[in-house]
């Protein structure tokens, strides 16, 4: 278990908490299987390393909550991490689809806005305390619709 990435991402925040990106507790596409977990250091009051506590968090819920954002007949929502690395997307083809994952990765290097050039609205959040941000994608002719949701 020490040899697992989260758990030396975990000792290496100094005791903030680290969140992955989402994970499957077997081999499957069946998103109902998956979880992000939130890990974090446990150390003594002498700062000696005791240990790592972990938190599976179910991939639904997430993503219940984020669908919940209107973002139009042809928005969506996804996380990417500090890293590039896919955290949350709906559709779950994205994270074994590195063409998929270069479109994601190219609308987060974008400004965040209008692009008049693709018809697109961006918009970037960063999480709190994270080192996550969630983009929301939609086309003009939902822009409308949605302006005030996403501002807010």
């Amino acid at each position: 278990m020490t040899d697992e990435a989260w758990y030396m991402d975990a000792v290496k925040s100094s005791g903030i908490p680290i969140l992955t990106g989402a994970r499957m507790t077997e081999f499957t596409m069946d998103k109902n299987l998956w979880v992000i977990s939130m890990a974090r250091e446990i150390s003594d009051e002498n700062g000696k390393h005791l240990g790592v506590v972990l938190i599976d968090v179910d991939y639904r819920g997430i993503e219940d909550y984020i669908m919940r954002s209107d973002l139009g007949a042809g928005g969506y929502a996804f996380i990417l991490d500090s890293e590039g690395e896919l955290v949350f997307h709906n559709d779950p083809s994205y994270f074994g689809d590195e063409e998929k994952l270069k479109k994601l990765k190219e609308f987060a290097d974008m400004e965040a806005g209008y692009d008049e050039s693709i018809n697109t609205l961006i918009h970037k959040y960063s999480i709190n305390n994270d080192n996550w941000i969630l983009y929301g994608v939609a086309t003009l002719d939902e822009l409308t619709a949605i302006e005030v949701r996403m501002l807010n």
